[in-house]
């Protein structure tokens, strides 16, 4: 009897870890899409950080899709030159196969415009973001402090 307790909690492990990566995880065709996040605000736009893997056999293209909580999304970049505080608009971003690519404050980042309430930290929220030549992912987007240099590894594991 011990024996059947221990095969059904070794079988039930990956689920539950997978379960649990779920909510920070979207994958599809090879290609992992992970720890996406923001900062709290009090504006009308938000920047989107997260990193992707792609462990796909062919480039890929990361492209804006759609937020449930803005009018616009768009890919961009830090200002390129110091004088300037406005970010450059990038029509895609490619990723070779088996390499990664992290958007990041003060790096690229997916821009939300047209917020209709500010964000609270601690809640979350989903976008779409296209990876051709796939399907689109649905992300979901933990909302972070405002002073936060990063994605909160809290309760989970990948």
């Amino acid at each position: 009897m011990k024996r059947i307790i221990a095969l059904a909690a070794a079988l039930l492990l990956p689920m539950a870890a997978t379960a649990q990566d779920g909510d920070h995880v979207s994958e599809s065709n090879g290609v992992r899409v992970m720890h996406a996040w923001t900062h709290a605000t009090d504006t009308d736009s938000a920047r989107v950080y997260f990193e992707i893997e792609n462990g796909s056999d062919q480039i890929v293209s990361l492209q804006a899709l759609d937020a449930s909580v803005g009018i616009d999304v768009a890919l961009k970049a830090a200002p390129l030159d110091a004088n300037s505080s406005e970010p450059v608009g990038l029509p895609e971003l490619p990723i070779a196969p088996n390499n990664t690519a992290t958007l990041e404050p003060e790096g690229m980042f997916m821009q939300i415009t047209g917020l209709d309430e500010p964000l609270s930290a601690g809640d979350r929220f989903e976008m779409q973001v296209e990876i051709l030549p796939f399907e689109p992912l649905t992300l979901e987007v933990a909302i972070e402090e405002k002073d936060a240099a990063g994605h909160s590894h809290a309760d989970h594991t990948h």
